[in-house]
């Protein structure tokens, strides 16, 4: 009998506790996209994500790579920015718009079928 007078807080307990990790979880730790560039292509590439990235990511060919993207104060659409074959400027939606502290994953597979052909991008987002 001693045990059912422990239930009733015990369960309140539990569930004020699963309420809080819950909104941790999907509202206070949020804020980072992962991004993944897989270089499919006869050349090596050099990336920069915009907006409010100023870094530039080299990847050899046959070689990925991870980026953690932050979008902790920013509403934008999520751009990434490479060269083309003849060496200009050229950009990509990664994801059309992407609200403050939204998470996710971008998938990004920059593929060649010969050296002189065009880079074709294919873009999977999962984006929330």
């Amino acid at each position: 009998m001693k045990n059912k007078k422990y239930l009733k807080p015990a369960l309140f307990v539990a569930l004020v506790l699963t309420v809080l990790i819950y909104v941790a979880s999907s509202f206070i730790f949020r804020g980072d996209i992962k991004i993944t560039v897989h270089n499919d292509t006869f050349s090596e590439q050099s990336i920069w994500l915009s907006p409010e990235e100023e870094q530039i990511y080299i990847i050899p060919p046959g070689e990925k790579r991870n980026i953690k993207y932050s979008t902790e104060e920013i509403s934008i659409s999520l751009m990434l920015n490479y060269h083309d074959i003849e060496g200009k400027p050229k950009s990509i939606m990664l994801s059309e718009y992407v609200e403050a502290h939204e998470q996710g994953t971008v998938i990004v597979e920059m593929k060649q079928l010969n050296p002189n052909e065009e880079i074709v991008l294919e873009i999977s987002d999962k984006i929330k």
